[in-house]
């Protein structure tokens, strides 16, 4: 779908303070929350959009092993340089690459990254096969099969990246027969490792009882762990949950206020979320304007139900 912006729309509620945000957590005690699970090994994204859009492997914070639940959500911090190897400056370098969108620059330095051992590079050039990319002179087919490979090669070096990434294709039946009790168990070892993408999926398959026994309240876990670390999928689907009383109790102002952290980010279901959170009063103080804001910002990124829902107020 082609999409016209005239102009950028900025959102007056945009500004909210981290003060205020993070008091709001600490009220509700989230953070504090803490399920001894224990996990093992191999996760499809979810597949009812309503809810949630799929969650992404294209993304440039992926390796993230950090599983705190600090709230401290910022990216960690780098260790010091003197420690570091070449394959480490590489992928930092071609992480940066694809925060600002230069993909023919991050391909290649990945693949060095790759040729010097890094298992994440790997990983990193999976998901680019996996979602195809055209940049510049550059041009990656989707590859589902050298995807796998690359996946499975990090794998075996116990990359968290890798691994989630495993447990998608099984999930999802590309190139391997679909199997929900493998993709589960990737899925496992890579959240165990504290990756958020592995800790999202996880929730989902807890969440629909996928592989097995279905549990919101462990669902709900997973979910808000990969949130505390600034997956944006993940904070939308918590914001859900709070919303529907999903394995937790129902509580507007919470879903409201991870709704509008999925949305600071660019989610499109986040933006859509918060800006019918704003039509309805739920959770904040009804605001049209704020409403069609946030609404206009997810329709601009291809949401049908946003369009759908604009295009119903225009007809009124």
């Amino acid at each position: 779908m082609v999409k016209q912006i005239i102009k950028p729309i900025v959102c007056l509620s945009i500004a909210l303070t981290a003060t205020f945000a993070l008091s709001n957590v600490q009220a509700k005690g989230i953070a504090k929350q803490n399920l001894n699970i224990q996990v093992s090994k191999t996760v499809t994204p979810i597949d009812q959009v309503a809810d949630h859009a799929p969650a992404t492997l294209f993304d440039s914070s992926i390796g993230n092993a950090d599983s705190s639940d600090s709230l401290d959500i910022a990216a960690p911090a780098v260790a010091a340089s003197a420690h570091k190897t070449e394959a480490d400056f590489l992928l930092e370098k071609g992480r940066l690459d694809l925060n600002n969108k230069d993909y023919a620059a991050a391909f290649d330095a990945f693949s060095k990254a790759a040729s010097k051992g890094s298992a994440t590079a790997n990983a990193l050039l999976g998901n680019m096969y996996l979602n195809g990319l055209v940049a510049n002179d550059l041009a990656v087919a989707i590859n589902d099969a050298t995807a796998f490979d690359l996946y499975s090669k990090a794998a075996e070096l116990d990359d968290a990246d890798g691994q989630a990434g495993l447990g998608i294709m099984y999930a999802d039946g590309k190139v391997v027969a679909p199997d929900d009790a493998i993709a589960l168990a990737w899925f496992k070892r890579a959240a165990a490792q504290g990756n958020a993408l592995a800790e999202e999926n996880l929730g989902i398959f807890y969440r629909k009882g996928r592989g097995v026994e279905r549990d919101p309240v462990v669902a709900a876990e997973w979910i808000r762990r990969a949130a505390l670390k600034n997956n944006a999928q993940a904070q939308d689907t918590l914001g859900v949950l709070f919303r529907d009383a999903e394995g937790v109790e129902v509580d507007d102002v919470e879903a409201a206020w991870w709704f509008r952290r999925a949305a600071e980010q660019g989610n499109a279901l986040g933006q859509y979320h918060l800006g019918l959170s704003y039509a309805e009063g739920l959770g904040l103080d009804k605001d049209d304007s704020e409403a069609l804001c946030w609404l206009k910002k997810a329709a601009e990124q291809g949401f049908t139900a946003a369009q759908d829902y604009l295009q119903q107020v225009e007809a009124l």
